[in-house]
């Protein structure tokens, strides 16, 4: 009988260690949730900004990439010695 209720007592330890724990995973949750990081992704203006091409053109001139891909289009090649 001794043996049967040292393993019942052992087995609700566990289900109210249980318990607690997805209570504390939920309330994280929750506030992960409230609490978003809120994330910049740059605009293709701000990506032109950071990069030139091999031709040498500044991009970050450009207000939308239908100019950019048209100044990209029109450029003549350099030729390299």
């Amino acid at each position: 009988m001794l043996e049967i209720t040292i393993v019942l007592m052992v087995v609700y330890i566990i289900v109210k260690f249980t318990e607690k724990m997805v209570e504390a995973m939920i309330a994280y949750l929750n506030y992960q949730n409230e609490h978003l990081v809120e994330t910049r992704i740059p605009n293709a203006k701000t990506i032109a900004a950071m990069e030139e091409t091999d031709a040498g053109v500044n991009l970050h001139r450009f207000n939308t990439i239908e100019e950019m891909i048209h100044e990209l289009e029109t450029i003549k090649p350099q030729v390299v010695e």
